[in-house]
């Protein structure tokens, strides 16, 4: 990582210009980042004008296996490891048994249980790569049109261009078949946004201050998409699509041109008296083109209020430098992902009797509006000593009118339509306390703090009839948080005979105001064919506590922090290993990593954690077994640096000189049954972890 930066100017104009590069390889072969950014800022006061222009520029090229780690696929170099490849195997053949055409280096293609597909060779001649171009540009004007009165212009313009590629070499498995096949991607995505604000700050009698605040704002959001395939190549080192024999034939070889637009009135009023007593409200009318004219407005306000305590003549302490009561309450929208989920929609490219024709390819959904939240936060802040700060935020989060793909009937030709059928409801708690151990005033100074919070999330309602919606291993239940896990459950391995033993899981029903409610569930021992999935009620995808510890100690020109971040109660699942069984199945000779013969049982009477091994098992199991304790402390960052004595760099007529070196993920404690990084979420798979790094560095200041 190389920056550098330089700032000056005077009383009327001042600027900001920097630029940085950024070279990182990846935890695999082939796996780089490189990226070159650079940004300026001018800001400048004529009489009554004040004008701001910014800019900022980045080029981002990323090259990866063209199997890489973050998906399934035989050639990645995680999943090889983690499931098809076995220690017998070798990937080059003897060049006493190949043929006279042959030409080294000899790949092997003996790789049973992964398509034939050698990860060596795969990584030698595929290739996936990635580039990114963005442009930022921005700029304001503002007039003063009287004392306190503003009004102000803001526009800005946000451009990002991706183009990437994935070559699969005819003399891979991946690209045999087709002998070669080149996947382009390219896209643009830009943001066109317009801001009129007219703003209004006074004071009256030194304890009337009053900020108002009315604007208009417009937001457009253009995105073209373009993807092509060709196949058929006459050589290898001929990839680009004009070289290809074929490009006919293939589904995603197709153009995309969308767009939204939101348009909003915006008014906010604030007001404190004698910095004692404090109120504010704010309105906001948006209009989204993602809704249908009906739908298309929602209003949004807020309320809040707030009491310093410490300002009061009785409450002045030198203990009690800060004591303040705060609260609000506010309802804010979110608009649906899809551009247009609320057409019906034909889409044009299928063919009938040899012609062009069309489909239907989403039903009309007219009704569907904003997503609506209701929030309540109540806060207190404290401050002892000017040394100690403590902050505490109680809130209440209701979500109603929730955005959901809803189960509909086959014979309309579909099986889920986006609605607002459900109300969730987030609620917790923030607690956070920071100190000076030894204030500033001293040789030595030492900042520590601690943050902790808690989240519970219930989903509250569907649609008023349903009660669960159900996926492949997750669901959303009444009852239960918005994303919950919905898998057989694993009871134990049978002492008697090896075989795995899951809990039957039948639902316990009766028939409560004509509707049949679930009370309770049969835990009788069966087998998986046997046994039920249901919504896994005490083992979630959400950490039920989280928070972290951070330190600053400097010391005659050396610097010393850390943070440490921890979270309490989440459980990931190995959506890999779950093909495995529970460890008895070796996928056509391929010798999985949870594959341990000392924890299999082998005789009557054996606690086992694995059960007996059977050859020829092939039974995948998606149960409650490949549970991970996602549970951890980390040690996110730890940085140590030392600033030269300005004694030395005045010298040089230099302000600053600091040397550092940090460090990041570089510890981490968890439960060993938790094979992946902690901090995946959900159902995890061949993704690649968060890296430890190591970085040192020079600031220099002139």
């Amino acid at each position: 990582n190389y920056e550098a930066s330089i700032s000056g100017g005077n009383d009327k104009t001042k600027f900001f210009s920097s630029v940085s590069y950024t070279d990182q390889e990846g935890i695999a072969k082939l796996q780089e980042y490189e990226r070159y950014t650079g940004r300026i800022n001018v800001t400048s006061t004529q009489g009554r004008f004040t004008f701001n222009a910014s800019a900022l520029f980045s080029v981002m090229d990323q090259s990866l296996a063209a199997t890489h780690t973050g998906t399934f696929s035989y050639g990645s170099p995680i999943v090889s490891y983690a499931w098809f490849c076995s220690p017998s195997q070798y990937p080059y053949n003897d060049p006493a048994t190949v043929k006279p055409t042959d030409t080294p280096p000899y790949y092997s293609t003996w790789f049973p249980a992964g398509g034939s597909t050698n990860p060596i060779q795969t990584q030698a001649y595929d290739e996936s790569h990635t580039g990114f171009n963005r442009t930022m540009i921005s700029g304001s004007a503002a007039f003063n049109i009287m004392k306190g009165f503003d009004i102000k212009e803001i526009f800005s313009y946000d451009i990002n261009n991706e183009r990437s590629y994935r070559w699969f070499d005819p003399r891979t498995s991946a690209g045999a078949s087709h002998n070669g096949e080149m996947d382009y991607f390219s896209s643009q995505q830009a943001k066109l946004s317009s801001q009129t604000h007219l703003t209004y700050k006074r004071t009256f009698a030194d304890v009337h201050s009053i900020d108002v605040l009315a604007g208009y704002e417009v937001e457009d959001n253009p995105y073209v998409i373009q993807t092509t395939v060709g196949a058929d190549y006459a050589s290898p080192d001929l990839r680009e699509i004009e070289n290809a024999g074929k490009t006919e034939g293939f589904y995603t070889n197709s153009t995309s041109r969308n767009n939204n637009r939101m348009v909003s009135w915006v008014a906010k009023a604030d007001y404190n008296y004698d910095s004692r007593y404090y109120v504010g409200a704010s309105f906001r009318r948006d209009g989204s083109s993602r809704l249908a004219k009906d739908a298309r407005w929602g209003n949004f306000w807020s309320v809040s209020g707030s009491w310093v305590l410490s300002n009061e003549k009785f409450a002045q302490s030198d203990v009690v430098t800060l004591a303040k009561i705060r609260a609000s309450y506010g309802a804010n929208g979110t608009q649906p992902w899809n551009y247009y989920g609320y057409m019906g929609l034909y889409s044009y490219g299928y063919k009938y009797a040899g012609l062009g024709g069309m489909d239907m390819s989403q039903v009309l959904n007219d009704d569907l509006s904003w997503e609506k939240n209701y929030a309540t936060n109540i806060g207190i802040d404290v401050s002892l000593w000017s040394r100690l700060n403590v902050t505490l935020d109680v809130y209440n989060r209701d979500t109603k009118d929730l955005l959901m793909r809803k189960d509909v009937s086959n014979t309309s030709g579909f099986d889920k339509t986006l609605k607002n059928v459900g109300e969730m409801n987030n609620k917790g708690i923030e607690f956070a306390v920071n100190g000076d151990i030894f204030s500033a005033d001293k040789e030595v100074q030492w900042n520590l703090g601690f943050n902790i919070s808690h989240n519970k999330n219930e989903l509250k309602k569907l649609d008023g009839e349903q009660t669960e919606i159900l996926y492949w291993a997750d669901g959303n239940k009444v009852g239960q948080p918005y994303y919950s896990y919905y898998l057989k459950e694993f009871a134990r391995i049978n002492p008697e005979d090896g075989e795995a033993q899951y809990y039957s899981n039948a639902a316990i029903t009766k028939v409560v105001n004509g509707k049949k409610v679930t009370t309770g569930y049969e835990r009788e021992l069966v087998s998986y064919a046997d046994a039920s999935q249901r919504i896994i009620e005490d083992k979630h995808f959400d950490p039920a506590v989280t928070g972290g510890i951070s330190s600053n100690l400097t010391w005659k020109g050396i610097d010393f922090g850390f943070v440490f971040t921890f979270s309490l109660g989440a459980y990931v699942f190995d959506n890999s290993m779950y093909q495995f069984g529970t460890g008895e199945k070796l996928y056509s000779g391929a010798v999985p990593v949870l594959y341990d013969e000392s924890k299999m049982w082998k005789n009557p009477g054996d606690n086992a954690e694995l059960p007996r091994f059977v050859i020829g098992r092939e039974t995948d199991e998606l149960s409650t077994k490949h549970f991970m304790n996602a549970n951890h402390l980390r040690l996110k960052n730890v940085t140590l640096g030392y600033s030269l004595p300005k004694r030395w760099t005045n010298k040089i007529g230099i302000e600053r000189i600091r040397i550092y070196g940090s460090g990041s993920n570089l510890v981490t404690f968890k439960k060993k049954e938790c094979v992946v990084d902690p901090e995946m979420y959900g159902r995890v798979s061949y993704q690649s972890p968060n890296l430890r790094t190591v970085t040192f560095g020079i600031d220099i200041t002139l």
